[in-house]
């Protein structure tokens, strides 16, 4: 109830995307708890139906092969921190929101690769737990290593390699979907990983079960494409 107040007052001002956006953080949190044992369900999950949508924005996106080329060469040069690094890196590998990316925590990651994750995705978080696996967040903010890192840590590295205006974080949905489109991958398997999510709750578990095994192909097919260029 208290949480639906919150929602319901963002909502009758008007900020749609910061409602939804605050939302899923706490239904984050509440996820967190069940897994550690401090709550027996996740209340958000019920309120994902109660919200407006939030309004669909435009997103600076490069979806051209040569565009893809100019991030990737980019990105290999960019001389940012370790950690703004691999969150740039697995922004590109795995097109997940930033939302996602940013509160994610160790304990989300199954080694066993039950979830669709390159080899390279998987390099990335290897690598960020050598040095940060004892923190709660796999992605931590520069002096605050219980904190994860800001909204808009991966934008600003992409202003900071030169694509202001041109690309965002949110940018690598767009040219992921294009550009496995355009690679002749199925356009449900590829929006199952961009997570658009069925309305229909039955359809939607179905799916995701029978789409996993053409997911971890793809993944493993964008990441060497990436790679590649």
């Amino acid at each position: 109830i208290e949480i639906m107040g919150i929602l319901t007052s963002l909502e009758k001002r008007g900020v749609i995307e910061t409602a939804n956006r605050v939302l899923g953080i706490c239904s984050q949190i509440f996820r967190r708890a069940v897994a550690t044992g401090k709550a027996k369900s996740d209340p958000c999950r019920d309120l994902r139906g109660a919200l407006a949508p939030a309004q669909e924005k435009h997103h600076a996106a490069l979806t051209t092969k040569d565009g893809a080329r100019a991030v990737m060469r980019a990105l290999d040069a960019y001389q940012g921190s370790f950690v703004v690094c691999a969150a740039v890196r697995f922004t590109a590998l795995t097109f997940v929101r930033q939302v996602e990316l940013r509160f994610a925590t160790w304990d989300e990651i199954d080694w066993e690769h039950m979830v669709p994750l390159s080899r390279q995705a998987i390099a990335v978080l290897e690598e960020m737990r050598r040095v940060n696996g004892t923190q709660p967040y796999i992605f931590t903010g520069q002096g605050r290593r219980r904190r994860p890192i800001s909204e808009n840590t991966v934008r600003c590295a992409l202003q900071s390699m030169g694509f202001a205006g041109e690309m965002t974080a949110h940018g690598f949905r767009s040219m992921a979907s294009t550009l496995l489109n355009e690679m002749g991958w199925r356009s449900d398997v590829i929006e199952r990983q961009l997570a658009h999510v069925d309305k229909n709750k039955v359809r939607s578990a179905y799916n995701r079960a029978e789409y996993i095994t053409e997911r971890r192909q793809m993944m493993q097919a964008w990441a060497d494409f990436l790679d590649s260029l």
